[in-house]
């Protein structure tokens, strides 16, 4: 029996290229090293909490579930994983759209207000810049007026 992490290629198959399984994965999934791993980071979930294996199908619940959005029917079960998501003090989950929205519209309105600091200060600009050049002119006029 060959170690978890390597495939037997029998030699005859090396000169004649056939492949009779589907794909070369599928290994033995109850091996500590064959599980994945997930990895979640966010306001949804708590922070440095470890927790033992799960099935993967109980990922796309939970997604669903942070979104919002009703999932269809499938093999995951959100009690799986629920136990990851932060709860407000009541129990509620918290709205994370709600807070998205909040803080992309903080974000807006600070990009809006540096917009318009920035155009009014080049207007000012050129209010200055224009009125230098039309003293400059008027000068300009006057010398050649009185030579």
């Amino acid at each position: 029996m060959g170690h978890e992490c390597y495939i037997i290629h029998i030699l005859s198959l090396q000169y004649f290229p056939v492949q009779f399984n589907k794909g070369e994965h599928g290994f033995d999934n109850q091996e500590m090293d064959m599980k994945p791993f997930f990895r979640a980071v966010g306001p949804a979930f708590h922070k440095n909490l470890e927790v033992g294996p799960f099935e993967t199908v109980n990922i796309y619940p939970l997604m669903c579930h942070i979104l919002g959005i009703q999932p269809e029917l499938n093999d995951g079960n959100l009690s799986a994983t629920q136990h990851m998501l932060v709860t407000s003090a009541d129990g509620k989950t918290v709205n994370f759209w709600k807070n998205g929205f909040i803080g992309l519209s903080a974000v807006a309105g600070f990009l809006l207000l540096v917009f318009i600091v920035a155009t009014s200060y080049k207007i000012l600009q050129r209010k200055r810049k224009n009125k230098r050049l039309e003293s400059s002119t008027e000068e300009e006029k006057t010398k050649k007026t009185s030579l």
